[in-house]
């Protein structure tokens, strides 16, 4: 049988201070690398043997994945794409969440984080993340599964 674990980056350094993210390339606090390595151990837990990992081109997502082989203790091929990075928040990047909700009101905050629809300025809807992942996953993912 064949498995995937999906694994979020840990907090980051924009996480911390409740700052959007997106494409900045930012890398993990201590407290996201310990996150990693809970990660890691829970993985281990589940005896899967891992044979590709597949990641973003960000910092903070290659951060936790070696945190996480670490504790596996396995050296396996690392695939990097783009089309695995995150959510760009556009003209939000490296701004404060909680202030913004305070200018625009919940409403518009919750169309900016979480609508399938909205592309805040600059930058693009979940509806546009799904259309740049998924196609990867079915070209490149699916693939390895199915072997």
């Amino acid at each position: 049988m064949a498995y995937l674990a999906l694994v979020r980056h840990g907090q980051s350094e924009y996480n911390k201070t409740g700052q959007w993210t997106g494409l900045t390339d930012v890398s993990l606090t201590q407290e996201g690398i310990q996150e990693a390595h809970e990660a890691g151990v829970v993985l281990k837990e589940q005896n899967i043997l891992f044979q590709t990992a597949f990641t973003s081109l960000l910092t903070r997502a290659q951060q936790k994945l070696h945190e996480i082989l670490a504790v596996l203790d396995v050296q396996i091929p690392i695939v990097k794409d783009a089309a695995l990075n995150e959510k760009d928040y556009g003209i939000y990047t490296g701004k404060n969440k909680w202030e913004i909700e305070k200018q625009v009101g919940e409403a518009e905050f919750l169309k900016i984080r979480r609508s399938w629809d909205y592309v805040p300025p600059e930058g693009e809807s979940l509806k546009m993340v799904y259309e740049r992942v998924v196609p990867y996953y079915e070209a490149h993912i699916v693939p390895k599964l199915k072997r």
